[in-house]
């Protein structure tokens, strides 16, 4: 019996000649321009057109498709060496995306279910989980009374007291500002080579609380409610070289705290005033709102933020990121970063045969 024809495939290789005519088109062309744009646009239509018609045509229509794609990116290598750097980067950014939907449509393809993550306890993130952790298990202790103790590693400072800025997170387990000291041997495999960086870091943070509830109690004010220093306390753990460099990040971004540079609400705890080249840097937020530190009262110093906008900003801070007031939940928020996808049930045959058959 005579196989019918397939009155598809004059359409097909209509197509196929239309794509060739604007390829000849677009190669006399400027490298820019709208009647070029059109043209490629015409040709992703056609090409489109075509795949479709090539995938009824076949008794296979996942050939039509791979041979599609493959044609395509081996096209795609020839193509990008002419390419701008503006087309490049836009093309690296798309590619980007198509291999993350390449790589679901390979998973869902296959019968086994993969998880969606690989729990490896040597990757960086991994590590840095598990070191916020143990931070959040130290006891806390008042900023007042740091001791001096050999290492390097993360901390985390807590505000107890009443001014009205801090007041929603006073008490709580949201700390005010999270950091990292770096050891003094790049290279340190203990906490004596690491040296007493921790200890030093923290007694730096208390001897800038100490000057300005100084200032503000030698200079009262309405605006400038002090702080003190008794309504601070602070977690701090020693860890491996390197290992605080991903913990700090994490903990700013699982706490948000408002003194952190990267919330950019009421930065500038960590500054010890400019260089004498650059004395006409901006007031930190920090020092607009807690005057006091000598070098940053200097009449050359603008301010960052006037002191309203900070305390707004405070505010909608504190609105936008709730602080924890849970220690329990904070293990739950750490911990469900572990979590992988739930594997999907199936009807109970793996496809073993059956024994006996």
């Amino acid at each position: 019996m005579a196989k019918k024809p397939n009155t598809l495939e004059p359409t097909v290789d209509a197509l196929r000649l239309k794509i060739a005519e604007l390829e000849a088109a677009v190669s006399s062309l400027p490298k820019s321009g709208a009647r070029r744009d059109k043209i490629v646009a015409d040709i992703g239509k056609l090409a489109r057109a075509l795949i479709d018609l090539s995938v009824s045509l076949d008794r296979r229509p996942d050939r039509a498709i791979m041979t599609f794609l493959t044609d395509t990116l081996d096209d795609l290598v020839v193509r990008s060496a002419e390419w701008g750097s503006t087309a490049q980067r836009d093309a690296r950014s798309a590619l980007t995306e198509i291999v993350a939907k390449l790589a679901t449509i390979a998973a869902d393809l296959d019968p086994i279910r993969e998880p969606v993550d690989f729990f490896d306890p040597t990757r960086p993130e991994t590590a840095g989980r598990l070191v916020a952790m143990a931070l959040i298990e130290q006891q806390r202790l008042p900023l007042s009374m740091v001791g001096r103790m050999y290492g390097s590693g993360v901390y985390a400072i807590y505000y107890t007291g009443d001014h009205p800025a801090y007041v929603r997170i006073s008490g709580t387990e949201t700390p005010i500002y999270v950091g990292k000291a770096d050891p003094a041997e790049p290279e340190a495999r203990n906490a004596r080579a690491q040296g007493p960086r921790l200890s030093v870091r923290l007694q730096d943070h208390r001897k800038m609380i100490r000057t300005v509830a100084k200032y503000a109690l030698e200079n009262p004010s309405a605006d400038n409610p002090p702080l003190d220093l008794d309504h601070f306390d602070y977690r701090r753990l020693v860890v491996a070289t390197n290992a605080q460099l991903v913990a700090e990040s994490l903990l700013i971004s699982i706490f948000k705290p408002v003194w952190n540079s990267d919330m950019n609400v009421c930065w500038g705890i960590s500054k010890h005033g400019d260089a004498e080249e650059t004395r006409r840097n901006k007031r930190s937020p920090w020092d607009v709102l807690h005057p006091g530190r000598k070098w940053a009262t200097s009449n050359e110093l603008v301010d960052a933020k006037p002191r309203d906008t900070i305390l707004k900003e405070i505010d909608a801070h504190f609105e936008a990121y709730p602080p924890f007031k849970d220690r329990s939940l904070i293990i739950d928020r750490f911990l469900a970063e572990f979590q992988q996808a739930p594997v999907e049930l199936g009807s109970g045959d793996d496809g073993d045969e059956q024994e006996g058959a």
